[in-house]
Parts: structure tokens; sequence; C-alpha cells
């Protein structure tokens, strides 16, 4: 690729980011921020603008029930960072919201009250009290299909290696995790995640099993096995897949690990 094709790359994804900022900053919106508000159903400019408004930055009161804003059915962007947030409802009525920020809370458990949050591309969970390094969470997070950036640091057993680990593993499509880009990392596991195997006629193939390996490997050597003398009888009960799959400190076997180093 050309610098000039790189450039104009670079160009369309800064022109991709800047319609995004456009695109929220165009949203119906409603900010009040640092103002102790505990019950948002005394605002009447944002009760009143219920199916209207689709960004809501309430970040630094006191609210500890999100189930408050359940009824924000257009809701897009959320943020509800620096509250008194303890649990998390099901927020299924929220199809639509594809910013979630809830740092800085008090929330211990997360469940499955997010999974129907299909559009969702941005959650923000730091520093609450949840546990995340067994996985659970994270793998809850896997009916989000569309998330692209998530946020778990200042959470109380938090590890970012053993917790992007198991991002990589499961959630497919995300790029960030607490703004750290895992795409190349990605890119490298997937690249070691087969080993090529040459088949008699030359051809290599891209196997991921061991099974799979054996069988090729199998075939070439029943090619090399037929310029030998011996019976067809030792042929066949020497090198058959039953054999090699039963005997797993095999030279195949070794082999087929090592490719993976």
């Amino acid at each position: 690729m050309s610098e000039s094709d790189n450039e104009k790359n670079t160009q369309n994804g800064n022109q991709t980011d800047e319609n995004k900022v456009n695109k929220l900053d165009e949203l119906e919106s409603y900010e009040n921020t640092n103002k102790n508000i505990e019950d948002i159903s005394t605002i009447d400019e944002l009760m009143n603008k219920m199916e209207q408004i689709q960004k809501i930055k309430l970040s630094n009161n006191k609210i500890s029930n999100i189930s408050q804003f359940l009824n924000f059915s257009n809701l897009v962007y959320l943020d509800l960072g620096h509250n008194s947030l303890q649990k998390i409802e099901n927020l299924s009525p929220l199809q639509n919201l594809e910013i979630l920020i809830l740092s800085y809370n008090n929330i211990k458990t997360i469940g499955f009250n997010l999974v129907a949050l299909k559009k969702l591309q941005h959650l923000d969970l730091g520093f609450n009290l949840l546990e995340v390094n067994d996985g659970s969470l994270i793998k809850t997070l896997k009916f989000n299909p569309e998330l692209i950036s998530l946020v778990l640091s200042g959470n109380i057993d938090y590890n970012f290696e053993t917790c992007k680990y198991i991002c990589l593993e499961v959630l497919n499509k995300l790029d960030f995790l607490d703004t750290v880009q895992l795409v190349d990392t990605k890119k490298k596991k997937y690249r070691s995640s087969y080993v090529e195997v040459k088949c008699p006629k030359g051809k290599k193939v891209k196997v991921r099993r061991l099974r799979d390996y054996i069988k090729f490997r199998q075939d070439d050597l029943n090619q090399n096995e037929n310029n030998n003398d011996n019976s067809e009888k030792e042929k066949d009960e020497k090198y058959s897949p039953e054999t090699l799959e039963k005997n797993t400190s095999s030279y195949y076997y070794f082999q087929y690990l090592n490719s993976f180093k």
C-alpha cells in the first residue's frame, strides 16, 4: 500500500471518528452534574421529554436506582459515573443504548442485566466492587455483539493481563480494554491458532485439530511407505489414525504442540 493510500485511510478514519462525535453532539440531551440529585422524577425538563431524550449525563450526583431511566427507550448515551449505584436492574427496555458509563459507583454484580443491549458499543464499569478476574462478568458480555470498548480497571481483583486474555477469547469485536488497543494482540493470537501441513500433492493445508493433523501426516507417511518393502499390514498397524490418536506421546502429537509455540 502506498504512502498516499495510508494517508487517505487515516483521513477516512479520522472523518469517521468526527462523524461519531458530531452524531453524539446532535442528540437531544440533558446534562446536570454535581447537584446531589437522587431522584430524577422531580426534574420536569427531563421527565416531560422521555421519548425525545437520547443522551443523559448525570455524573457526580447521588443516584442509587438505575431503574428510573428504563422509560427512556430512545436513550443512546447514559452517563451515571460517580453516583451511588449498588446494583444494576434489567436494562432490556434500553434497546438503543450504545454508550453506558457506570464508573465510580458501588456496583457489586452485573449478572445478565445487560444482555439485551444489542447495540452497546462502549461500557465503562471501572472503579466499582466487581470481581472480574474469574471471567464470569466478561463472558456475559458476549451477548453484546457490538461491544468494542470496555473499561474494568479499578475493580477489587482486577488484573489487566488476565482480563485481556479472557476478552480475546470471548469478545470477538472488542478493540479496547481500558483504552489499550487489543487489535494487534488479537491478530497475533489468531495467526498462531493453526498449523500448516504439507499434503502429498505439495499443497499446504491449515489445520486446527490434532485429528486433522494426524490425518494429513498419515497420508504423507503412506506415500513414503509405499517406497519401502514393509508389508501393507505392518504399515496400517503402525500408522493408522486410531493408533496415533491413542498414543498421545507420539511424534505427531509433539510436532503438533510445538507448532503453536
